[in-house]
């Protein structure tokens, strides 16, 4: 029998629930010459490189939604400055990024090659934790559509893939979910952040370490070790992703893109307030360094598994959107913390909520006024134009140094 745990109030649990189960999921150029080594770019990812699967992009909405005209995403200003065609996606879906959204192919084929769809994980889940292969958010599936559509790469192929964001909001989720409750619910949360990783960690591992746990230090610890070995599997699952889906068919230009930071987004921020509000600065920063911890162990793991890898770059954005953050005058922004949208509406318990198909220039200059367009954040997850345009910049110099 575990001893009674310090749970939070059912309120938070509301707050963090609405805060992490949504998925998160006309751009300038940046200058500089087309790239005659590069004639085609394919992106594999989340909402951070989705070009308009659901008939937007995941930031400022101006008076075009995507294609020509459109706000860039990174991956749009990296396409742009090798002179490459507009990047167009690949898949169209419908309703706008829910669990049960369904998805066709865009008219214009194989010829669209961006494969990125909001709410992409490594990992694709159902609302209810079912694993749902077969749909175009998991990266495996868009790896393979795209094997499927060209067969082979080959030297003037830039192929870049990413998404872990989405995959940590769940993991997260479920972690919390054990921390949070007591008594029965609390043994069923255990037992279900047991059965999530377990699809990467030996049941065995799970089994053993889950019943080490007598009482909330261990219960933190086993959470502890288990989501970082979880973690650390996410990224050797991608690593061989990658390796058998793109470099095995004739590619050596991979970007392979890292978690980002999501304790530095406005999203997490409402999470680790309420955290800090209900139990005090130790347990926030406790929690908001197992959280951090998770995402790290993925990416030192991923970086260690390219090293060596020369047909690979290892694309950092934890570190550069940490640095958007923490220094945030060196790019230009004037706000590294707000979303400079305003939220559609708030849950049950006043937390707000973001789409990105509302964040207007419009709604955003009547909510921050006309420097909105300077701020790192666009909603609570996901980046303005100009985020996107400074981690673009990163990500040129860096296949500029890899003289790609």
């Amino acid at each position: 029998m575990l001893k009674k745990i310090k749970s939070l109030t059912a309120s938070f649990l509301l707050i963090f629930s609405v805060a992490l189960l949504s998925s998160c999921g006309g751009g300038s150029s940046v200058g500089g010459s087309s790239n005659p080594s590069i004639s085609r770019m394919i992106v594999i990812g989340d909402s951070l490189e989705d070009s308009g699967t659901f008939g937007h992009k995941f930031t400022h909405q101006g008076s075009i939604a995507t294609g020509k005209g459109s706000f860039n995403v990174y991956s749009d200003v990296v396409a742009e400055n090798l002179g490459i065609d507009t990047l167009c996606n690949y898949y169209i879906g419908t309703p706008d990024n829910v669990f049960d959204a369904t998805f066709t192919i865009n008219s214009n084929g194989a010829s669209c090659t961006n494969y990125a769809v909001g709410g992409g994980r490594i990992i694709y889940r159902n609302a209810d934790s079912t694993l749902k292969p077969t749909d175009p958010r998991n990266l495996a599936l868009q790896i393979t559509h795209a094997a499927s559509n060209y067969g082979s790469y080959s030297s003037t192929d830039l192929i870049l893939v990413g998404a872990a964001g989405n995959d940590f909001s769940d993991l997260i989720s479920a972690a919390l979910s054990a921390l949070t409750s007591s008594g029965i619910e609390q043994t069923a949360a255990i037992a279900n952040f047991g059965n999530f990783v377990s699809v990467l960690v030996p049941e065995a591992i799970v089994n053993a370490t889950l019943a080490s746990v007598v009482d909330s230090a261990t219960l933190s610890t086993a959470l502890a070790n288990l989501g970082i070995a979880y973690s650390s599997g996410l990224a050797t699952l991608l690593n061989e992703n990658i390796k058998n889906g793109i470099l095995q068919l004739g590619a050596s230009k991979v970007i392979v893109k890292s978690a980002a930071p999501l304790t530095a987004t406005p999203r997490f921020s409402v999470v680790l307030g309420g955290i800090e509000a209900s139990l005090g600065t130790s347990t926030r920063q406790a929690l908001e360094s197992l959280f951090d911890n998770y995402v790290v162990s993925f990416n030192t793991t991923l970086e260690s598994l390219n090293v060596n890898e020369s047909r690979t770059t290892f694309y950092n954005v934890y570190d550069i959107i940490q640095d958007f953050v923490t220094n945030p005058s060196t790019y230009g922004f004037v706000n590294s913390t707000n979303p400079s949208c305003p939220p559609i509406g708030f849950s049950a318990a006043g937390i707000p909520v973001y789409n990105a198909k509302d964040c207007s220039v419009e709604a955003a200059i009547a909510t921050v006024g006309s420097n909105y367009a300077s701020y790192v954040f666009s909603t609570d997850f996901n980046a303005t134009p100009l985020g996107h345009s400074e981690a673009g910049k990163v990500l040129i110099s860096q296949i500029q140094d890899k003289a790609w």
